[in-house]
């Protein structure tokens, strides 16, 4: 049996029809959700019957009727609605709410949804206010090819993240050190060492002694290092001298053509970082 749908042209099923009614009106609604003082109806059955973990949470008591949750209630209302009708409303959401929206997927295992927001998430235009985020939510969601994509994006950008302090004070912990260890991330080692001292200067809470180790001290001249280094304490003349023992591993550019990129990614970085990914080197100081 169908139904005609609004505009009187297109039959949606009964059952189609019946769920989305449900959704509208919240007519026979069992549970309530609540969000700092809102509450929003529900079905407990719908809901258990969509992802384990309402289906835990909804039947582990049967009695109660009230429920608490850490999230947005518009966010959740998008997800309402997708379980009852299958619809998807998130081309107004912001950047930070669409990432708050693919939590909650994973939150309540709903891996459809998820899916979709991953591709919305996709589009958003990676740039320095942003990236850390981004790449934060990527590894927490085990998405390895988006935090790759925020990686990618920095080492196109080294040369601003590395001179300007403020850039790469924005920086997560675990973002750092996976800047830091990587081949294409190409900078100057010494260069590295002092973003790397000033972010520790910021961030003093923040333990560092996983990354120290990744800076390619054998690529550091005696010079450099006695006059930028020493006297810090951070590196000693011991890992400094056995670090000439290991074999001296040079940064290089990504083997990917930077326009292709910005086509694909919608990267936005510098002329400079466009020179150096043609000639595969760091313009040397005078």
């Amino acid at each position: 049996m169908s139904v005609l749908s609004t505009d009187g042209t297109h039959p949606k099923p009964f059952t189609l029809q019946l769920l989305e009614d449900l959704y509208l009106t919240r007519r026979l609604s069992d549970v309530k959700f609540e969000f700092d003082g809102e509450f929003i109806s529900a079905h407990r059955s719908i809901l258990a019957a969509s992802s384990p973990f309402f289906l835990s949470l909804l039947y582990e008591d049967e009695t109660r009727r009230k429920f608490t949750l850490q999230a947005s209630s518009k966010l959740f209302e998008i997800v309402l609605r997708f379980i009852y009708t299958s619809e998807v409303q998130i081309d107004d959401l912001t950047e930070h709410e669409t990432l708050d929206l693919l939590c909650m997927c994973q939150t309540f295992q709903l891996p459809f949804l998820a899916d979709i927001v991953s591709k919305r998430i996709d589009t958003i235009r990676i740039n320095f206010e942003n990236v850390n985020k981004l790449f934060q939510t990527a590894v927490d969601l085990h998405l390895s090819s988006f935090a790759e994509k925020c990686l990618q994006y920095i080492d196109l950008n080294s040369q601003i993240v590395i001179n300007k302090s403020e850039v790469f004070a924005l920086f997560s912990r675990q973002l750092v050190e996976n800047i830091v260890g990587r081949d294409t991330f190409l900078a100057e080692e010494i260069d590295i060492f002092k973003a790397l001292k000033c972010w520790s200067e910021l961030n003093p809470l923040q333990d560092l002694s996983a990354v120290w180790p990744k800076i390619r001290l054998n690529l550091i001249s005696i010079e450099d290092y006695l006059k930028y280094i020493q006297p810090t304490n951070l590196i000693s003349e011991i890992q400094f001298l056995n670090s000439f023992k290991q074999e001296k591993k040079r940064r290089s550019s990504l083997d990917v053509n930077p326009i292709k990129l910005q086509l694909l990614y919608g990267f936005i970085f510098t002329v400079n970082a466009i020179q150096i990914q043609r000639h595969g080197h760091v313009e040397q100081k005078p």
